[in-house]
């Protein structure tokens, strides 16, 4: 959101900035892109997840809560000189209620992950005046009368990217390490359950052939995650694979290493628009995927990538995922520089933020004036 937001504030006709619950890294990222960053500040008990709650939390919220609404009606002077409300974070529609119940024709709900919270992703379809998803599969937060309802209010607009160019002295380093593998195989994103190295382990122990090396590019980034670590370690060894598979940790030049691989392998159970799979296209993979949210705005043909009918969690996802792996055709993985032409098309950042702000001068009620100032909720 931040990349959006830089992008909006570098118009010269436009003052973005943005508001969080609390000053942390996000306000210190915002003020370090030159993005005027304020704290609304919610309490620590109402940022807590409420299945933690202890009985006495459980009766305190609800007070807390209202404590917090008549505080905040204090500073609807500072949101109220915008133009634009933007809202990111379904649970600022709770913490927020009144400011945003008041200037409710200048808000936008920007929903970036397919996930329905009871009761509040009502409130946030009818407050909203426009709905922005980031790919079509985040329609799923609205039940299916309020996807009629708001239907007008429903906009998909995929995220843009600037992409990094390659470093060339850590290609050819990295390269020397991989060159005396035929196929090479990757996957990339913190080794945990969500992103399901288990399965790709699984998959890659029926497709290798002799020469053939999967790297699995990630660290664990919690404790939980060390023992899935684990667990994905002694698969690799019991699975004759420990001389095949190549763990590289968190490292700055996960480009350089996509850029020398043939085929992305994408296993997760839960994306909102899954950026990974977009920067393997972008270095021109080929990729094999889950059916996660997101990734039928992603991979639209098979000269590009091809998808499971199968979520990872289903019984036969492994069978399926392999199957799609072992239908690869070499002459396909040829076609490296249409894909990444075909991901510069598509999620051009630019185009991103344009559309962005197309679809803010469109909302209805607004002032026409040629200065617009955003608000971003976190």
């Amino acid at each position: 959101m931040l990349e959006l937001a830089s992008g909006l504030n570098s118009k010269e006709y436009l003052d973005v900035s943005l508001i969080t619950s609390k000053n942390g890294p996000l306000a210190q990222k915002s003020n370090d892109l030159g993005i005027n960053s304020f704290v609304l500040p919610v309490p620590e008990l109402l940022l807590k997840p409420r299945s933690k709650f202890k009985l006495y939390q459980k009766v305190v919220y609800p007070f807390l809560l209202i404590y917090l609404w008549i505080k905040q009606l204090f500073n609807i002077n500072l949101i109220g000189k915008s133009d634009y409300i933007c809202v990111n974070d379904i649970r600022s529609f709770l913490f927020y209620l009144p400011i945003i119940f008041i200037l409710r024709d200048r808000v936008s709900w920007y929903v970036r992950i397919n996930d329905r919270v009871k009761f509040i992703s009502s409130i946030a379809a009818a407050l909203s005046n426009k709905i922005i998803l980031i790919s079509s599969d985040c329609s799923d937060v609205l039940s299916e009368n309020e996807k009629q309802r708001y239907q007008k209010k429903l906009t998909i607009l995929n995220t843009g990217f600037n992409f990094k160019s390659l470093n060339y002295s850590a290609v050819e380093e990295i390269k020397g390490t991989i060159e005396k593998y035929n196929k090479v195989y990757i996957t990339v994103g913190s080794i945990c359950i969500r992103k399901n190295q288990l399965d790709i382990v699984r998959a890659f122990g029926k497709v290798y052939k002799d020469g053939d090396v999967l790297l699995m590019i990630g660290s664990p980034p919690t404790e939980i995650d060390i023992k899935y670590q684990d667990e994905v370690l002694n698969l690799i060894n019991d699975s004759g694979l420990k001389d095949n598979v190549i763990i590289v940790p968190y490292t700055p030049f996960v480009n350089e290493y996509l850029s020398l691989s043939d085929v992305f392998l994408f296993a997760s159970h839960k994306e909102g628009l899954p950026r990974v799979v977009i920067e393997a296209l972008n270095a021109g993979c080929f990729v094999c995927s889950s059916l996660v949210d997101g990734i039928n705005d992603v991979l639209v043909n098979e000269s590009i990538g091809l998808i499971t009918k199968t979520k990872a969690s289903d019984d036969t996802f492994v069978d399926e995922f392999t199957s799609n792996i072992l239908s690869i055709d070499d002459d396909v993985l040829s076609c490296r520089n249409q894909r990444t032409q075909y991901v510069k098309d598509k999620f051009d950042y630019d185009g991103f933020v344009n559309g962005f702000e197309n679809i803010m001068k469109n909302m209805d009620d607004l002032s026409n004036e040629s200065e617009k100032r955003i608000k971003e909720y976190n």
